[in-house]
């Protein structure tokens, strides 16, 4: 809907925070608010409505109104943005100044500087509500489309279906004279009103006399609104010309609000200090280790996304901390040894922070981790035998996704690493990487919302007993590594209603002799389950006859000696998947001749 309707379905909440004490506004600009905003929800009605016609039944008037209108709300949400950030920005100053003379610096500095933040966006509103009345008046065929769609949903007709009320709605347009906004208001009022030809006429009477469409007249008349040609999403990619000396140095980076950048076309980026409103900056890939410097990226306040992947950087600013508006910061797959502890700055909007490097170390978090309350998304945590950093990790109450990667070199850190995994009830997906001391995971309890778990390099003595569907009913993923397996836990982990993806390494003894334990897949077992891999010390495992339904997938690393005596099920057989089979250990692959596939049709 956001396509159809631009920036006004934030944009109406914002206006309405405008008008709460706290930004301490001059009554003209609350009243210039409280007309934008009976104007902008009387235009996201028809944008809604615009959006439900077909395309080739619109009529040409509708599709450049609709277009004038997102383009008009981008520019007023950019604006109600810099005048709210440049407020919290005060505050957020404000109170980390610790300093007595700093401070009484600072205060007389913001009394003296605010009005002029109140004046400026009052000259704004003025500005933005001349825009609102200046939309390009309707002529009474286009006129009389909308009045008659918005009342009666008629599409595409000029004809008033009662002829009783064809004249009067003919002088109510006159009165409107072609102003959208003034027809959508009317007709939302006529569309309350029964059919009676005198009720219209009162309606009819009362515009003039109730001037709540004269001043938007007078105003409206001989002006009209015509839009740049704003550059609003930027996405720079590969080409053969090289347009740096023309349009990437002449075009106004000032309303871009996303830029995308792929790798081929690093060179063309445009300085940071060329934006002003932007939101989304997606870099993933671009080598940014020559050239191209983020020092002034803290510049961006308006920034929510900002997407550094595989940029090959080695730090990140301090600069960083001043984007309070920020939602989610990817600098995955670098080098960044640690984050800069302005990051704990974030604090008010921060959701989504992926910090995994290229290898096992990922970037180190600053003490204060635990004040990012709002995060719901966090990849790859290394914690590094840190008591803080754990501590602080059971603060973050709300994630729903966490990876997490812990060296853990003694008993008591392993119980307060499970202490704090153990307070994140609302974690949906959790990876962890375990490196060091064996044991430390005795006590861990998955939470009830858990949808996918995977532990690696740690193994459980056996399948922990909170793994099962009464308590986890929802686990659609499963990666585990146990030192048994046994065939009750198969018949467990059969009765997940919604389980499509497991992954289960047992323990591998090296040795001459072939294994003999033995599984059984259970009829009417894993009835979901799309893909399956087990590892590991067994021997045969059986499906019996309506086992695995629905498997598109299934890996069995196994001895080469029980490949060879290897003699599938009759539900194997009929099964109509495809099925790999593999060698366990690099001494027996050859012995195995590689890899080995069986066709069943």
């Amino acid at each position: 809907m956001q396509v159809v309707t631009g920036a006004l379905p934030s944009l109406l909440p914002k206006l309405a925070d405008l008008l709460i004490g706290e930004y301490n506004l001059q009554k003209e600009v609350k009243g210039g608010i409280i007309f934008l905003q009976a104007e902008l929800e009387t235009m996201k009605a028809a944008l809604e409505e615009i959006s439900e016609t077909p395309p080739d039944k619109l009529s040409k008037v509708d599709k450049i109104w609709a277009r004038d209108v997102k383009e008009l709300s981008y520019d007023i949400e950019d604006k109600i943005d810099a005048f709210m950030v440049r407020c919290k920005g005060q505050d957020s100053r404000l109170a980390e100044e610790q300093h007595g003379l700093r401070k009484i610096i600072t205060r007389s500095h913001n009394l003296l500087t605010q009005p002029n933040i109140r004046r400026k966006i009052a000259t704004d509103i003025r500005d933005i509500k001349s825009r609102v009345m200046e939309m390009k008046s309707l002529c009474l065929h286009n006129s009389r489309i909308l009045l008659y769609r918005r009342i009666y949903g008629h599409q595409g007709k000029d004809e008033c279906p009662d002829e009783e009320l064809e004249e009067v709605s003919d002088k109510i347009l006159t009165k409107c004279a072609g102003v959208p906004l003034a027809i959508l208001t009317v007709a939302s009022l006529l569309a309350t009103k029964g059919r009676s030809k005198w009720d219209w006429y009162q309606v009819y009477n009362s515009i003039g006399t109730e001037n709540f469409i004269t001043t938007l007249l007078n105003d409206y008349v001989g002006n009209t609104y015509q839009p740049q040609k704003a550059i609003r999403r930027l996405s720079l990619q590969n080409s053969k010309v090289d347009h740096r000396g023309t349009h990437g140095a002449t075009a106004s980076m000032e309303q871009v609000r996303s830029a995308v950048v792929f790798s081929s076309a690093v060179n063309l980026i445009p300085a940071v200090s060329r934006f002003r409103v932007l939101r989304v900056l997606h870099m993933e890939n671009c080598d940014l280790s020559h050239g191209y410097k983020l020092k002034h990226i803290g510049k961006l306040v308006h920034l929510r996304c900002l997407g550094l992947r595989s940029t090959n950087i080695v730090e990140l600013p301090e600069e960083i901390g001043n984007l309070q508006e920020l939602q989610m910061l990817d600098i995955s797959n670098n080098a960044v040894p640690a984050l800069p502890f302005t990051i704990v700055r974030l604090r008010q909007q921060l959701k989504c922070l992926y910090i995994g490097g290229r290898d096992m170390r990922s970037s180190l978090t600053p003490s204060g981790i635990r004040h990012l309350t709002f995060l719901e998304e966090l990849s790859s945590l290394y914690i590094e035998d840190s008591v803080a950093t754990i501590e602080e990790m059971g603060c973050l109450t709300g994630l729903r996704v966490l990876d997490v990667a812990c060296i853990i070199l003694s008993t008591v850190r392993g119980e307060l690493l499970v202490q704090s995994l153990n307070k994140l009830q609302n974690v949906q997906n959790l990876s962890i990487r375990l490196y060091g001391a064996s044991g430390p995971l005795k006590g861990l309890t998955g939470p009830p919302s858990l949808r996918s778990l995977k532990v690696t390099r740690y193994m459980f003595p056996k399948l922990p007993a909170w793994i099962n569907p009464s308590h986890v009913e929802n686990l659609s993923l499963l990666e585990i590594e146990v030192h048994e397996l046994q065939p009750e836990d198969l018949k467990t982990l059969g009765k997940f209603p919604v389980l499509r993806y497991l992954h289960m390494c047992l323990e591998k003894r090296r040795r001459s002799d072939a294994p003999t334990r033995e599984f059984v897949v259970c009829a009417c077992s894993f009835p979901c389950l799309l893909r399956y891999r087990l590892e590991g010390d067994y021997g045969r495992v059986v499906f019996q006859q309506g086992a695995m339904p629905n498997l598109t997938s299934l890996e069995l690393h196994i001895y080469s000696r029980v490949w060879r005596a290897w003699e599938p099920t009759g539900a194997l057989r009929t099964c109509r998947r495809s099925w790999t089979f593999m060698s366990a250990f690099e001494k027996e692959i050859a012995a195995a001749q590689g890899r080995r596939k069986l066709g069943l049709r």
